[in-house]
């Protein structure tokens, strides 16, 4: 007669590689709200992520009233569309007629 033990441990093998490859298939079917990017509202971990902030950095610009967020309660929540216009709001442009080189004539000189 063959180890009950033995079986057990077989079958459950094969259900924690059935629920490995279930997961995969889901994680990869709903992959854009799993990560912050397809997230239309960011907590402040996502959004430390997603901008590339230190949690520290998030605080104080909370605090200053420098990004938009909302609180609900104790948590900050973050509108991902509204952080996007906030990044983008201090773009740097080229006023000054030449295409942002260090160079000053076409010679490259």
């Amino acid at each position: 007669m063959e180890n009950p033990f033995a079986i057990i441990a077989a079958r459950l093998e094969v259900i924690e590689d059935y629920l490995l490859d279930l997961k995969r298939t889901t994680n990869a079917a709903t992959d854009d709200t799993a990560t912050p990017i397809g997230r239309k509202v960011l907590n402040i971990d996502q959004l430390c992520e997603y901008a590339d902030l230190k949690k520290q950095t998030v605080y104080k610009l909370t605090s200053a009233g420098e990004i938009p967020h909302s609180k609900r309660g104790k948590r900050i929540y973050f509108d991902r569309d509204a952080v996007d216009a906030w990044l983008l709001s201090n773009q740097n442009g080229c006023h000054n007629g030449h295409n942002g080189s260090r160079y000053n004539n076409s010679t490259g000189e």
